[in-house]
């Protein structure tokens, strides 16, 4: 697996799962939130990246990313 970021790398997908939202408990809209935050700074940055995957385990963590979404 590659170290560094997507810039470091010349990525142009990435796949961004909500992962602790489960068994460990991290509330499932503020990982959207975060997520979604994040995805934004390197989407109007100069990057490689093109395509994002939100990948939601459930239909509750679907809502959660929509709802950020449109945040």
């Amino acid at each position: 697996m590659p170290e560094g970021d997507v810039a470091d790398n010349n990525l142009a997908t990435v796949a961004f799962p909500a992962i602790s939202t489960g068994v460990y408990g991290y509330p499932k809209n503020q990982a959207a939130r975060l997520a979604v935050s994040a995805i934004r700074r390197y989407y109007t940055a100069e990057s490689s990246l093109k395509t994002v995957y939100l990948v939601a385990f459930d239909a509750a963590t679907a809502v959660m990313y929509r709802e950020a979404l449109d945040e």
